[in-house]
């Protein structure tokens, strides 16, 4: 076992539950969340204990963004207000930390949060976009093409050839 198997576990949906998810919700997200430090798990077992709902900004997405990506309260206050739910927001910090910034500086939360507020950008085609280092106003000028959007192969291929 690994260092990082010792440290981290599954978000237990019991927790997310807390956070403000409803069951069945907390059930499936926790199936596509990462893994969680536990002493964050604890933290935030503790917070749920001893606060009140209305510290969770009625967003319950808020602390897993910030648990997950280890991000200012703050930030991921804005990211997750923002209007896409927490896969999405999660999905695209993942593609700029993979491929823009890789230690999330405020350039990158502040791009992550431009791609966040262009919601005509399909979920499954957010990290290709990110990924070829297209604006999120042209992403979503691209797929809003009625003529022809692009596929998914001609966005792999575009970011084969981008790849150094």
């Amino acid at each position: 076992m690994t260092l990082f198997e010792e440290t981290h576990v599954a978000w237990p949906v019991e927790l997310l539950a807390r956070l403000g998810f409803h069951p069945r919700d907390a059930a499936r997200l926790r199936a596509v969340l990462p893994s969680v430090d536990k002493s964050t798990v604890t933290y935030l077992h503790q917070r749920t204990e001893t606060e009140p709902r209305s510290v969770f900004w009625n967003n319950p997405g808020t602390y897993v963004v910030w648990a997950i990506h280890n991000i200012t309260i703050t930030q991921a206050i804005r990211l997750t207000e923002a209007g896409r739910g927490v896969v999405d927001v999660l999905t695209i910090l993942d593609a700029v930390r993979k491929h823009v910034h890789p230690r999330l500086s405020i350039n990158g939360v502040d791009l992550a949060h431009a791609w966040v507020m262009e919601r005509r950008v399909p979920r499954h085609r957010l990290a290709r976009y990110i990924e070829l280092g297209l604006p999120p106003a042209t992403a979503a000028a691209l797929e809003a093409d009625p003529s022809s959007p692009p596929s998914d192969a001609a966005l792999e291929t575009l970011a084969a050839l981008r790849r150094p």
